[in-house]
């Protein structure tokens, strides 16, 4: 039955090669577009499953009506041990922190370093990433000791065993005692390296933080039948203890399952945890159904258009005993056989398109042919053949012997209203992700041009590494000497990447119990001048005040309003033990994504800028017009300073792109399945304008003997098609509308949603369409009449 199916299929393929060439083409892209997309979105929700205990690992996240809304993955480092050594449904517990970007050194090879983590020992036992030399439960045992990457091993030893090598890193020295295979892609916590937290207070001599510091992140392990909630409530009961106060003013400890970390859509303050959205995965998902039901539409359209020309073959079977199961059956493997010599099509174009893909969404994703992924790549095509074949099958399998036979009944001709349904449901979805792929490009071009607040352009930063901060002054004098140095100072934090915020804040008129979560910043002098931020009252840091080193503030317009301060200038002020006065106001400026708002923010001067040699930075304000030039003069000062480490610049305007990233490469996968969208649509459109035009050909013929013009022969075959898009415009703005509107939430500045949005997509959509049709129509209108009307 099948082989008879197949033959049929075939010797129709080959009778009708443009009806079939668009069906298999439509269904191919679609295929393939929803394969690329279903890896994509398989992938992120495949994330940290490969650990052994990934159902009994939880993330601590911390929750609060006045702090850190909606979670934040940050907590006091205390916890952790706190709850493995008080509570029995505990079974471990880790705490992990990043370590800042640093310098490497083993013989003559040196590098920076990024994405390196401090530890507790027992990190290699509570999840399962591979270790290729060491010991699971020792290897984080020594405070002096140190954990890498097998490419950052082979980036400083080579072929050599790395354990035992000891490394030279920002004045320590640490010893390779295990080496751990490159991370997974698919996995939350993402690290280069690894050092004991063994190593912060046995060597380095810090101090434990209060528990009012939220630094760190927390994972715990949790036994058989253990309640996360209840485990949750005790770890907030012990923070209560220990007299939290963050606790005491209502934070509360929840736990996340690990599984869900990654699109739980919560921000991560640590660099070593790569987040996704749940959101995005359920757009994609979307799109895929959307683009797979195009190509789907398609085949229902243009089988059903061609249904007369098969009403004798079904009348002639139907007479001879053939059932309606037989014929949706026959009919069912046609559809069938069509979608599987399309998935071939599919999986080829997959092949070819998967670099670029895979370049596009930033990861490296294959196609899958063993057991389960060969099963889920043939379920689509047997799934695309049954739903793009049920209505055709179940359609013509339906006609009256008699009356097909007697040419009483034309079948195509009664389905009109279905196939303009079907081509008003295709240019929707179509025009909703044109509407979609603007709005995004719009709000990109928005965020890169709005007026932060400060001048980003032409300010480059380094990072304060090895003698840059204790020999500061000398830095910025002799950067200054350079004719191609406008101004220089520099940060504890560069904004864009970390912030600090607290609440020990105390000022004059302080309502009782009004605390704020404010930003706090230390800023070196020249910092308003260098980043050219508008004054508004009062005057920023100087040296001809010495106080202003020692206990002087300045806030931002945000956060005098916050503090209920009509005139700031002049009132006490107080940060912990730093007691003082505000000295200025200055404007409202975003130092971070525009995801965010402006928040209350103050500025204090850096008490010891060789003490920042963690996340601080130096800003240096350049000549525009000599790029270059600033560029080698601050390297020859970096070189004269450093014997270390390598020189490393980059530019500030650079850093604040790049915090869209997300953002363009959403916009860039949208633009291009909206691309496939349209192709899709405009073949369905080609097939079904040469199928009019063959069906009318001498009703055309007809008219032109009556005087009709080409002209109007062409408008003639236009209008159906119009009147589908115009209804299929009318769908598609509203929806597009609430679609983006909610998008669009996510920015704290966005771009309004106006009508030309939508009047330029419909217009793309009309024109496209128009422009696909004008072929067969023009075909149409300049063929000769006497062709169409010979054998009447």
């Amino acid at each position: 039955m099948l082989k008879n199916y197949l033959l049929i299929a075939l010797r129709n393929i080959g009778r009708h090669r443009i009806h079939s060439t668009v069906n298999i083409i439509g269904l191919s892209i679609g295929m393939a577009a929803c394969i690329l997309i279903t890896l994509w979105v398989a992938h992120e929700r495949s994330y940290d499953r490969f650990h052994e205990k990934s159902d009994r690992i939880y993330r601590i996240v911390s929750c609060g009506t006045k702090y850190f809304i909606g979670g934040y993955p940050a907590i006091p480092g205390q916890i952790t041990a706190a709850a493995k050594e008080q509570l029995p449904g505990v079974v471990d517990a880790v705490r992990l922190n990043e370590v800042p970007r640093s310098v490497f050194r083993y013989g003559d090879r040196t590098f920076y370093e990024d994405n390196g983590m401090f530890a507790d020992p027992s990190f290699f036992e509570m999840f399962s990433f591979a270790l290729v030399r060491g010991d699971r439960a020792t290897v984080l045992s020594d405070p002096l000791g140190i954990v890498v990457s097998e490419s950052m091993a082979l980036r400083y030893f080579g072929g050599e065993d790395p354990v035992g090598k000891v490394f030279e890193a920002e004045g320590f020295t640490l010893t390779v005692t295990g080496v751990a295979a490159d991370v997974p892609s698919n996995s939350t916590i993402r690290f280069n390296y690894i050092i004991p937290f063994t190593f912060l207070t046995q060597v380095a001599g810090r101090k434990d933080l209060p528990w009012g510091a939220f630094n760190f992140s927390g994972f715990v392990e949790l036994a058989g039948g253990a309640d996360p909630s209840a485990v949750a409530d005790a770890m907030t009961a012990i923070g209560a203890e220990n007299n939290c106060p963050q606790v005491a003013d209502g934070v509360r400890f929840t736990l996340e399952p690990l599984t869900e970390c990654h699109l739980s859509g919560l921000g991560s303050y640590f660099a070593y945890q790569q987040i996704g959205s749940s959101k995005l995965v359920f757009a994609f998902s979307l799109i895929a159904f959307a683009v797979l039901a195009l190509a789907c539409i398609n085949f229902i359209n243009l089988t059903t258009a061609r249904s007369a020309r098969r009403a004798k073959e079904v009348g002639l079977r139907k007479v001879v005993g053939a059932g309606r199961k037989d014929l949706a059956a026959q009919f069912f493997g046609e559809s069938i056989c069509t979608s599987l010599i399309a998935l071939a099509a599919a999986v080829l174009l997959v092949e070819l398109m998967l670099p670029h893909f895979n370049r596009l969404v930033g990861k490296e994703l294959t196609l899958d042919y063993s057991g389960p992924g060969l099963v889920g790549i043939l379920a689509l095509g047997i799934l695309t053949g049954i739903l793009s074949g049920a209505y055709p099958a179940l359609m013509l399998s339906s006609f009256r012997p008699a009356e097909t036979l007697k040419k009483t009944v034309f079948p195509g001709s009664g389905r009109s209203n279905a196939r303009r349904a079907l081509v008003v449901t295709q240019f929707a979805l179509s025009t909703m992700l044109i509407a979609g792929s603007i709005t995004m490009h719009e709000q990109l071009k928005f965020v890169h041009n709005k007026d932060l607040g400060f001048s980003k352009e032409n300010v480059v930063y380094v990072p304060v590494k090895e003698k840059i901060g204790a020999r500061y002054d000398y830095v910025k004098e002799s950067l200054l000497s350079d004719p191609n140095i406008i101004s220089v100072s520099a940060q504890n934090t560069l904004n864009a990447f970390r912030t600090y915020r607290n609440t020990a804040y105390e000022w004059e008129g302080m309502a009782p119990g009004s605390q704020i979560d404010m930003l706090i910043s230390e800023v070196d002098f020249d910092f308003f001048e260098t980043l050219r931020v508008p004054v508004t009252a009062g005057r920023t840091f100087s040296r001809d005040y010495p106080a202003d080193a020692e206990a002087s503030f300045v806030v931002n317009e945000e956060a005098a309003r916050r503090m209920g301060l009509e005139s700031p200038v002049g009132k006490s002020f107080k940060y912990y033990s730093f007691e003082g006065s505000i000295i200025g106001v200055v404007a409202d400026a975003n130092y971070r994504s525009l995801h965010t708002g402006v928040e209350p923010h103050i500025f204090m001067v850096m008490r010891d800028i060789a003490q920042e040699t963690t996340y601080g930075v130096v800003l240096i304000r350049i000549d525009g017009r000599h790029v270059p030039e600033a560029v080698a003069g601050i390297e020859r000062v970096w070189n004269e300073v450093n014997t270390i480490s390598p020189f490393e610049y980059h530019f500030l305007d650079d850093v604040y792109e790049n915090l869209y990233l997300a953002e363009t490469r959403m916009g860039d996968i949208i633009d291009a399945f909206t691309a496939f969208a349209l192709l899709i649509s405009c073949l369905g459109l080609y097939g079904l304008a040469a199928f009019m035009a063959e069906s009318r050909a001498k009703e055309i013929g007809i008219r032109k003997v009556l005087g009709l013009s080409a002209g109007g022969v062409f408008v003639l075959q236009s209008a159906e098609i119009t009147k589908c898009l115009l209804i299929a415009n009318l769908i598609a703005w509203p929806v597009s509308y609430l679609v983006m509107k909610r998008v669009l939430e996510t920015f704290a500045y966005r771009i309004d949603i106006g009508w030309g949005i939508f009047a330029v997509s419909g217009l793309v959509g009309f024109a496209v369409a128009l422009l696909t049709m004008s072929h067969q129509t023009i075909k149409a209108a300049t063929a000769n009449p006497v062709e169409a009307l010979r054998n009447e």
